[in-house]
């Protein structure tokens, strides 16, 4: 997938946070087809990561790291952010048609 691909598909706000967020082997793998049900999925490993940290205190502690539980807790929101920006970004074309 390339960079005009998610321009011209979701605009530059939203194709400048995947590129900002995504490592680009990352965004080499995956269609643009099933972005968002990756996104989602993504997004649903992050928070499983998060709920183990939080529920698990000796990992926690385990990790030299005394913001582990915290940045898990970044990552799994910032993965929520961005797959539901993308879900929106989808959905807008099919509300436009709609109205139009």
């Amino acid at each position: 997938m390339t960079f005009e691909e998610l321009n011209s598909r979701y605009g530059s706000y939203i194709s400048q946070r995947l590129r900002q967020d995504l490592l680009s082997s990352e965004l080499d793998t995956v269609e643009i087809e099933g972005l968002p049900q990756w996104l989602e999925e993504r997004a649903e490993k992050a928070h499983k990561n998060y709920l183990m940290l939080l529920n698990n205190p000796i990992l926690s502690s385990m990790d030299k790291n005394a913001s582990s539980t915290g940045l898990a807790c970044r990552r799994w929101r910032d993965a929520e952010d961005l797959a539901y920006l993308v879900a929106i970004a989808e959905t807008e074309p099919v509300m436009a048609a709609k109205v139009g």
